[in-house]
């Protein structure tokens, strides 16, 4: 009986650890991935086509779909300026951790 209850303590252990190391790499991506990529790789289950230019999404999947015809919708305008400016704020975040890693080298 106490045998499984440190097996049971260890365990929990490795799991959170795994889990706060599952974390950190996950964050660490997200603060190096550029604005270009983003919806690419955070939120691809959202959208279904993008720009190639500027990476942002140019369709999204429409959840008032009747039929195989219409699953997907265009970005309207407000949206697309939506997606611009939280593209920004990404980019901006990604270009002041490159700077910082850059910094740490020298």
């Amino acid at each position: 009986m106490l045998i499984k209850e440190l097996e049971n303590k260890i365990a929990a252990k490795e799991a959170a650890a795994k889990k706060k190391a599952e974390a950190a790499a996950l964050a660490l991506k997200k603060k190096f991935t550029s604005g270009k990529d983003w919806f690419k790789e955070f939120e691809s289950d959202k959208y279904t086509a993008f720009d190639p230019e500027t990476g942002l999404p140019t369709h999204c999947i429409n959840p008032k779909a009747k039929g195989e015809d219409d699953k997907t919708r265009k970005l309207n305008d407000v949206e697309l300026k939506k997606l611009a400016q939280n593209q920004k704020k990404v980019e901006d975040k990604y270009q002041k951790a490159l700077k910082e890693k850059e910094e740490k080298k020298e």
